[in-house]
């Protein structure tokens, strides 16, 4: 009912991409050297979308964290590596 009005996509997206998610994504990506940080985004980004909206842990950051933690379990030599 204001004046700027954002349409609901985009009211949808800030919903999901809150700042406990981005917070919890900076830190992450954090850990990481540079090289890997853009796939590492963009694969959270993709699989955040399949994620269930009905789990709480979806907007608490968790889950990016989750997803996080999958990766390093893919690719184990990124554990410990020092950032760049």
């Amino acid at each position: 009912n204001s004046f700027y009005n954002l349409c609901d996509a985009r009211v949808e997206y800030e919903k999901l991409w809150n700042k406990n998610n981005y917070d919890a994504l900076t830190d992450c990506l954090a850990k990481l050297p540079v090289t890997w940080r853009f796939y590492t985004k963009h694969r959270i980004f993709r699989e955040i979308e399949e994620w269930d909206r009905s789990d709480a842990n979806l907007f608490n950051g968790q889950a990016v964290v989750s997803l996080f933690n999958d990766i390093l379990d893919e690719f184990p030599e990124l554990k410990g590596k020092k950032t760049g």
